[in-house]
């Protein structure tokens, strides 16, 4: 087995100085991929909270509704059900 000089193998070893100037555009694209995914993360979340919203809108709607009418069979819940229904829509 042949030996090589120390100062051989660590220049071998070492990335060639053309190559270090990908690192620059290797940094950008990561740190905008990492800002985009926190963007997304952050839309998704606010997404999610009017979902919710809109499904705590509509049990409300069922309780009160059937509070003051002893049923759902009435033309105002079904009106406001379907409007309610049409954001969820939209929201997924």
């Amino acid at each position: 087995m042949k030996m090589h000089p120390p100062s051989r193998t660590i220049s071998s070893a070492l990335i060639p100085v053309s190559e270090i100037d990908h690192y620059d555009l290797l940094e950008v694209m990561t740190s905008n991929a990492a800002t985009g995914l926190g963007v997304g993360a952050t839309m998704i979340g606010q997404q999610i909270k009017s979902i919710n919203s809109t499904l705590k809108e509509l049990e409300v709607l069922h309780q009160d509704t059937f509070r003051k009418h002893d049923s759902l069979n009435h033309s105002e819940f079904f009106d406001q059900r379907q409007r309610l229904f049409t954001k969820l829509d939209f929201a997924l």
